[in-house]
């Protein structure tokens, strides 16, 4: 999906417009294009926060969704793994 992207701006979207990972070798992709831009690291960032956040609303719900709980682990998993590996990449290229 993703990963055919040559470019940060081509990379498809989900509806609120968070970037569409399926795979941790997207997350590395998606790394190497963002990580000497610090909006787009932010942007990632926020994604993350948005996904632990819905989780965690899920959560203590009372009738709890469990496939969208596993989505949302999902996503933050993802993205975590993408600012990893742009910390690591900014580790590298110091």
């Amino acid at each position: 999906m993703g990963r055919y992207s040559t470019s940060v701006y081509s990379w498809p979207l989900c509806v609120n417009g968070d970037y569409v990972l399926t795979t941790t070798e997207e997350a590395f992709w998606l790394a190497a294009l963002v990580f000497d831009d610090p909006e787009l690291v932010a942007k990632i960032e926020s994604m993350r926060r948005r996904a632990r956040s819905a989780f965690y609303a899920d959560k203590i719900k009372d009738h709890k969704n469990y496939n969208m709980m596993m989505i949302h682990a999902f996503r933050s998993q993802l993205y975590r793994e993408c600012l990893e590996e742009i910390d690591r990449l900014k580790k590298e290229v110091k």
